[in-house]
């Protein structure tokens, strides 16, 4: 039990940083000479970012610390 709840949080962190990051990415606007991203939108895809790669991260990472 104890196990399924460390893997379900290292895919939830994953899964949140995906949500994140492909949100961040959608929320442009539409201005005359083009698209731009407001500040929160970037920071969206900032910490969606960082997000996927420490759940991959955990992923990839065994519990005694070695990487598969």
């Amino acid at each position: 039990m104890k196990n399924n709840i460390k893997v379900i949080k290292k895919h939830f962190i994953l899964l949140l940083g995906v949500g994140l990051f492909v949100y961040g990415v959608f929320n442009f606007f539409p201005g005359v000479n083009g698209y731009f991203y407001e500040d929160g939108s970037l920071f969206l895809l900032s910490f969606g970012a960082i997000f996927i790669v420490m759940g991959l991260l955990k992923i990839k990472t065994r519990d005694d610390g070695n990487i598969i």
